[in-house]
Parts: C-alpha cells; sequence; structure tokens
C-alpha cells in the first residue's frame, strides 16, 4: 500500500511538474510571439516613414530646382527681351505670344511641384510643423506670379527686383526644407526612421 502511495504521489508531482513546465513555455511563446509582433509593427512603422521621409525629399528637391529652373528661364528670358526690338510687325507678336506661352508652362511645372511638395508635407507632418514652410513657399509662388507679371506688362525694374527677390526666396525655402529633412523624427509622430 505505501509504495502505491509513494508512486501515486510521485505521478501526480510528475502531472503538476509537466503542467506547470508546459504553461510556462505556453506563456513564454505567448510573450514571444507578441514582442515579434511588436518588432514587426515597430519595422514596418519605421519602413512606412522612411517611404513617406524619401517621398517627402524627393519632392523638396524638384520644387526647389524647380523654382531655381524658373528664376534661371525668367533671367535668361529678360535680358533676351531686353536686346529684342520691338515693332509692329506680326512677327513680334507671334514671338510675344510664344514667350507667354512657354512662361505659363515653366509657372505651371513650378505650380505642379509645389502641389506635390504640400500634399508630401501635409502627409508628413503635423499642421503645427508646417507654419513656416508653407508661408515661405507661399511667398515664393507670389513671387514667381509677380516676375511673370511684370514681364509680361514690361516693367523692367520691378522684373529685376522680384527676381532678385525671388533668389532670395528661394534660398530660404531650400534652407527650411533642409532643417525639416534634417529631422526625421518630427515625421507624424516621435519616432525617428533610420
Amino acid at each position: 500500500f505505501v509504495s502505491a502511495l509513494i508512486s501515486f504521489i510521485g505521478f501526480v508531482i510528475t502531472i503538476y511538474v509537466v503542467r506547470k513546465s508546459t504553461e510556462s513555455q505556453i506563456q513564454s511563446n505567448k510573450d514571444l510571439i507578441k514582442s515579434q509582433n511588436d518588432l514587426s509593427m515597430k519595422n514596418k512603422k519605421i519602413e512606412f516613414l522612411n517611404i513617406k521621409y524619401d517621398d517627402l525629399k524627393k519632392a523638396a528637391i524638384d520644387y526647389v530646382s524647380k523654382s531655381e529652373n524658373y528664376r534661371m528661364y525668367m533671367f535668361i528670358l529678360g535680358q533676351e527681351l531686353r536686346t529684342f526690338r520691338f515693332d509692329e510687325s506680326s512677327e513680334v507678336d507671334s514671338f510675344h505670344r510664344n514667350i507667354i506661352i512657354e512662361m505659363r508652362s515653366k509657372l505651371q511645372q513650378l505650380l505642379d511641384a509645389k502641389a506635390l511638395l504640400r500634399f508630401s508635407l501635409y502627409n508628413s507632418f503635423e499642421d503645427s510643423t508646417l507654419t513656416s514652410i508653407v508661408y515661405h513657399i507661399h511667398e515664393l509662388d507670389k513671387k514667381a506670379f509677380s516676375i511673370h507679371a511684370s514681364l509680361i506688362h514690361n516693367e523692367k525694374e520691378k522684373f529685376d527686383i522680384e527676381l532678385h527677390n525671388y533668389q532670395k526666396d528661394i534660398l530660404d525655402v531650400e534652407a527650411t526644407l533642409i532643417e525639416i529633412l534634417k529631422n526625421k523624427s518630427i515625421l507624424n509622430g516621435k519616432d525617428k526612421p533610420s
């Protein structure tokens, strides 16, 4: 009887130890799965933020480049118009119409690049972060339109001043964008992409 009792107690202890070991292993596996899921979600979020950052960087580079191209185009066009002798021929009217069409095309390219940049900015940042850069971009747009108008209306002095101010504003926008791009951690949330 005693030996049966000892065997039974050993059996119960073995079952208890196996059960506790299994419960511990199950809990450990659950914790491991949760940890892996958390890590996977964090990696996906970082990957998503990196994609947003790359899109923003491309849009910023494209916008600054198009702004500088517009400035150079308008500068060269201003120089050409100063040397061009206007008379009443239909050839001049055709030349002037072609210039206006080309200027509008360049301006539209700039506005398209701005739209993409603004989309990337609003997609990447909280509204409070955008105030400064959106203001700079808005001012740059106003100057681009002013340059366009002063050239169409043959206001040479205003054209020169606006073109000079436009170049300074391009540098301001570029510097602001560089600061934003240096600080990836301000992309929606506080997680800093690698």
